[in-house]
């Protein structure tokens, strides 16, 4: 499925009439995947680039799909779906994996990969969220 996300977010992506089009139950489909990730321990950043891909195009705020996307998130708990290293523990955390990220080169393109697990995927995708 990651395959398939990177792709739907690729046909939004700076397009602001299909944007316009984007139905509360596309968003809520690629929330529920980011929850089922997330309750699996896993991080997708490739499920966040679709949120990201429609919420401004060409510069321009899709006003409706930012509406739709905080519903989404706050329907199912930002805080499982999204990757929230808060307070001292975050810090913490964040410390531990930047000092053995080892992925430099997913860091310089601008696209989230799927190949990229383990620690160093931890990182870019709290980055990325």
């Amino acid at each position: 499925q990651p395959d398939m996300a990177l792709l739907v977010a690729e046909v939004f992506r700076g397009n602001p009439e299909l944007c316009q089009q984007v139905t509360s139950e596309l968003v809520g489909r690629f929330a529920d995947l980011i929850a089922r990730e997330r309750n699996q321990g896993k991080t997708g950043p490739w499920y966040l680039l679709f949120f990201k891909a429609i919420v401004v195009a060409q510069g321009l705020p899709m006003v409706k799909n930012q509406s739709m996307v905080i519903e989404a998130l706050k329907r199912r708990s930002p805080s499982s779906m999204l990757h929230l290293l808060q307070g001292e523990e975050g810090l913490h955390q964040v410390t531990k994996l930047a000092k053995g990220f080892n992925s430099m080169g997913q860091l310089r393109d601008p696209e989230a990969s799927r190949w990229v697990g383990g620690a160093d995927g931890e990182l870019i995708y709290y980055i990325t969220s």
